[in-house]
């Protein structure tokens, strides 16, 4: 019993703590709750206040919408090359101008976000093989940009460079390519441009028809090689117009496997080994309005027949024929069933094969198809003096004449039928003709001859004005003569002085 004082006061002493406790602990649950009333208020007057320097600022009186116009050409000015989603590769050019933007203040903030276009200003560049597409991080911010940008159409770029040596390392980048397209797919059907090569187009192979209703450009590498499904993604795809195609693999195989509207299209870039299969996908395009092809020239043992067909829209077509298989090659086939009466721009490109062989009987065939061929420009072009002549008198309206690394091409007779002489009465060689360019042509004519001829087509602003013009000839505007075979002691450029200083644009370089 003696203990019993001791313990009540001991008891006491506990609930004494335990009350001073409980005391402690609701006076900083009050003072929390106060800190956080007044932090609420802080942010309100921080707002406040950044809302008031923001009216007295000349940015923070212009209404929202030209705001949002503002922000539009920054983000579209800011960079030229298109958004890489990739902090690890290229922690400057991969931050979005409008992620940017929105950093600067709430208020542009809430501009920013709630504004698609500003998010689809630039492509979106993916390059599957960099280590950054990965992580989650990387993943987010791409699956970030694509909901800001939505519902507004959007440019794509998939690429990579296809370096995997081991099989590990393939899977992989599988894994990744399959995780990068996972977080896109809900967009696709919003993609305006797409850029693609083989390695990134393959998980899309299996996509069906329908898949790109707002498709207008695509540009893809495409291998049939271990191909057997048919790719029927583009199959309608109503929108697109502008295709680059890189074909590689079999042929035979093509017709089957990559399914296009090519009749639809109205610019094309083309590149296949076979001149016979660009011919063909050429002739089905029928809208076009210009085609850019690279391939070679035709061995004539497997040269095929095809139908007369007549390209009604086509206004520029540039073919850049590389060496073939053989030592002779022929180009003839190509030309031989086109009718381009549209046609006003017409380039050709030539290797420095010496048994390739310029299609004169076919080409004058085609040109009678043609008869509107404005701008010309040959380049290696196996083409002869008399050739040449023959060539221009089939092409009435040519304004510009390109003639580049085709040596002995252009001789003393091409340029006396292109010199004006108002004594004759022959119709003139090229009575249109303002322009030429001349590099590296050899030097079998004299440069009396060639002063001659460029006197010829030439006359001040003042005669013009009187009259005094040559009627059956245009006055030329833009001569470039580039010879690098020999030296001259620079009399003929010191002689032609005073046509440079009456206004022709004439640049002569030996």
């Amino acid at each position: 019993m003696a203990d019993y004082p001791a313990q009540t006061a001991l008891l006491n002493s506990n609930a004494h703590v335990k009350s001073l406790i409980d005391a402690a602990e609701a006076r900083i649950l009050r003072i929390e709750s106060q800190i956080f009333d007044l932090t609420l208020e802080l942010q309100k007057e921080r707002s406040t206040l950044a809302r008031l320097w923001l009216m007295a600022t000349p940015m923070g009186k212009l209404p929202t919408e030209l705001l949002v116009e503002i922000f539009a050409y920054s983000v579209e000015g800011a960079h030229s090359e298109p958004i890489q989603i990739d902090e690890a590769d290229a922690p400057n050019s991969s931050i979005p101008q409008a992620l940017r933007l929105s950093h600067v203040c709430p208020y542009w903030r809430r501009i920013v976000n709630s504004t698609p276009k500003l998010w689809t200003a630039r492509v979106v560049d993916v390059r599957l093989d960099r280590k950054s597409c990965k992580t989650e991080a990387f993943l987010n911010g791409l699956e970030t940009l694509l909901e800001r940008s939505a519902p507004l159409p959007i440019s794509v770029s998939l690429t990579q460079t296809g370096d995997i040596i081991t099989s590990a390392g393939a899977m992989s980048q599988a894994a990744t390519t399959s995780a990068v397209i996972r977080a896109m797919a809900p967009t696709i059907r919003r993609w305006k441009s797409l850029k693609v090569d083989c390695l990134s187009f393959k998980p899309l192979t299996a996509l069906p028809g329908g898949s790109f209703p707002a498709l207008e450009s695509l540009d893809m590498q495409y291998d049939t090689y271990g191909q057997t499904d048919p790719v029927r993604a583009f199959c309608p795809a109503p929108r697109l117009q502008r295709l680059a195609l890189h074909l590689h693999g079999p042929v035979t195989s093509q017709d089957q496997l990559l399914l296009m509207p090519w009749s639809q299209l109205t610019h094309l870039k083309l590149e296949h080994h076979s001149l016979a299969r660009c011919r063909e996908i050429l002739m089905q395009c029928s809208s076009l309005l210009s085609a850019d092809l690279l391939t070679t020239e035709w061995n004539f043992q497997h040269a095929v027949s095809a139908p007369a067909t007549v390209l009604p829209f086509l206004e520029t077509l540039k073919v850049r024929f590389d060496m073939g298989d053989d030592e002779t090659g022929h180009v003839e086939p190509f030309f031989e069933p086109l009718s381009l009466p549209s046609l006003r721009t017409l380039a050709l490109v030539f290797d420095s094969t010496p048994g390739v062989l310029w299609p004169m009987d076919d080409f004058s065939a085609f040109q009678l198809r043609s008869p509107h061929i404005a701008d010309i420009a040959l380049t290696n072009c196996p083409i002869t003096p008399a050739e040449l002549i023959t060539l221009l008198r089939r092409a009435p309206e040519v304004t510009t004449l390109t003639v580049l690394d085709s040596a002995d091409c252009i001789d003393e007779d091409v340029l006396r039928l292109l010199t004006y002489d108002e004594n004759d009465s022959a119709a003139p060689l090229a009575p249109q003709l303002r322009q030429i360019h001349w590099e590296a042509i050899g030097y079998i004519f004299s440069e009396r001859m060639l002063e001659t001829t460029i006197r010829s087509r030439w006359w001040t602003d003042a005669q013009e004005a009187a009259g005094a013009t040559r009627s059956r000839v245009a006055r030329l505007q833009k001569a470039t003569i580039l010879r690098y075979e020999r030296s001259v002691n620079g009399g003929l450029i010191h002689r032609m002085q005073d046509l440079v200083e009456q206004g022709l644009d004439l640049n002569l370089a030996w």
